[in-house]
């Protein structure tokens, strides 16, 4: 059956596979007027003798406590939803505006434009699975990966816009986590500067002028 989503690529390291027959150089005339391939290595997985266990709490065992603690709630998820719902009316009003401490970001569905796209994406792939099945019914025949396409051609368009937009907050968050880290260099340098002696002693003259 077709994939919903983009199958993961498996790369394959040329040292898995003997490529080429081992060939006796002292023996030029016993060997082969061409390379011949052999079968790929069987990879196997061996475990080790000596096992670490590491008890892990069942959810059974958690306290009311820590059940809030760790997960959300119908009504903690409810008013998430109804936040998210409001702020994104907001931006469309012009009351709030994107900044330094102010995002839109997850917020683009929540629009009226952003809800309306997502409905009529979600009814075009209905739509086209629906009519492959009819035309399927009415031919006589059963054919998944073919029903399986007709979904994915209609879903795959959000689905490469919602791995850019991934690609892009990766990116964003690694320049903003390089940032942090020169900032904190520069704050460091700066400690280490002004508490050399020559600068304790110009600081303490300063103080008591």
């Amino acid at each position: 059956m077709a994939p919903l989503i983009d199958e993961t690529d498996y790369l394959v390291d040329v040292d898995d596979y003997d490529f080429f027959s081992e060939i006796d150089s002292k023996d030029n005339s016993s060997a082969p007027l061409h390379v011949t391939s052999t079968q790929p290595k069987h990879r196997r997985v061996s475990f080790s003798t000596n096992v670490t266990s590491h008890y892990v709490m069942s959810r059974d065992e958690y306290t009311a406590e820590e059940m809030r603690a760790t997960w959300h709630d119908h009504p903690a998820l409810r008013q998430m939803k109804n936040c998210a719902r409001s702020d994104a009316r907001l931006f469309e009003s012009g009351v709030l505006v994107e900044g330094d401490d102010v995002t839109f970001r997850g917020l683009e569905a929540r629009t009226t434009m952003g809800l309306r796209q997502k409905r009529q994406n979600r009814m075009n792939a209905y739509a086209a699975v629906f009519f492959e099945i009819d035309t399927q019914h009415d031919m006589g025949m059963t054919d998944d990966d073919a029903i399986a396409d007709a979904y994915f051609n209609y879903s795959e368009p959000s689905l490469m816009a919602a791995q850019m937009i991934a690609v892009r907050d990766a990116e964003e968050a690694k320049n903003a986590m390089h940032s942090m880290k020169a900032d904190a260099r520069f704050g460091d340098n700066l400690l280490l500067n002004l508490a050399t002696p020559a600068n304790l002693t110009t600081t303490l003259m300063s103080a008591a002028a």
